[in-house]
């Protein structure tokens, strides 16, 4: 291998040219260039590299067909392991958004709370505040797959929104804050499920603002401890379940919170 020119040499200075002196110290003092000198640059795919350095990717476009297509493909696959045959439609292509999961619903009337609360039964242990259908006391939905497919964004975190602690419902319906429903949040509990084996809302309660019960009231999903130590989902409505201790405070999780809705197309 030929020894670097001078020409190369030249590119290497004014590629730093404009770098500030204590930034290319740094650079310098951290032995990356020398790294970089000493790799097998055929084997880097540099749009993994900037990534890794935090930076954004070259081909803004190819990352983001790569999420939409895995996005799809997780969501198909999570509808079929759930039993549900209608496909996940094509939506508005859509970027990943850095602290935000996105859920995908296909259009389906067979997607319920009470069908939701079912599917969770089979795989951990839950308890609901009523012996009726969950569709029976849930009268009202901001939100209903049975009238279209639709993609939501939610925090992925495992606690509700702190950022709205402390805050009724009537009050987010006043400040135009659409709530996650009951549904949702079902949904929400058997996809972390399934990719953790783990369950949300530990030290809060979700508040589901965007449902309502036949009187009014609001229900809220947490998770909790029975006496014998197994973990156990509570579906209640406002009016904290039992068990549940009082230092946790009902939060709701916000829909779409800064995006807006994704469609079908």
């Amino acid at each position: 291998m030929k020894d670097a020119t001078l020409k190369q040499a030249s590119k290497l200075l004014l590629l730093f040219g404009d770098t500030p002196s204590e930034q290319l110290q740094a650079i310098l003092a951290s032995g990356l260039l020398a790294d970089l000198r000493d790799a097998n640059i055929a084997n880097i795919n540099r749009d993994e590299f900037r990534k890794m350095i935090g930076l954004k990717p070259l081909n803004l476009a190819e990352e983001s067909a790569s999420f939409y297509v895995q996005t799809l493909t997780y969501w198909i696959n999570f509808w079929h392991t759930l039993g549900i045959a209608e496909p996940v439609p094509g939506f508005t292509r859509f970027e990943e958004r850095p602290g935000y999961r996105p859920m995908l619903f296909p259009k389906s009337k067979i997607i319920t709370a009470e069908w939701l609360f079912q599917r969770c039964q089979e795989r951990f242990t839950c308890w609901k505040y009523t012996d009726k259908s969950l569709d029976q006391m849930v009268v009202r939905n901001d939100r209903d797959p049975g009238n279209g497919a639709y993609v939501a964004w939610f925090r992925d975190r495992v606690e509700a929104d702190e950022e709205l602690a402390n805050r009724s419902a009537n009050e987010l319906q006043r400040r135009a804050i659409s709530g996650i429903t009951l549904a949702e949040r079902l949904v929400l509990e058997l996809d972390y499920f399934s990719r953790t084996g783990k369950h949300l809302d530990i030290r809060s309660i979700t508040l589901c603002s965007g449902s309502r019960c036949g009187d009014g009231g609001v229900p809220c999903v947490a998770w909790a401890r029975r006496r014998d130590g197994r973990p156990l989902v509570r579906s209640g409505r406002l009016g904290r379940p039992p068990s549940v201790p009082s230092a946790v405070c009902l939060v709701t999780r916000s829909f779409n919170p800064f995006f807006p809705l994704n469609r079908k197309r």
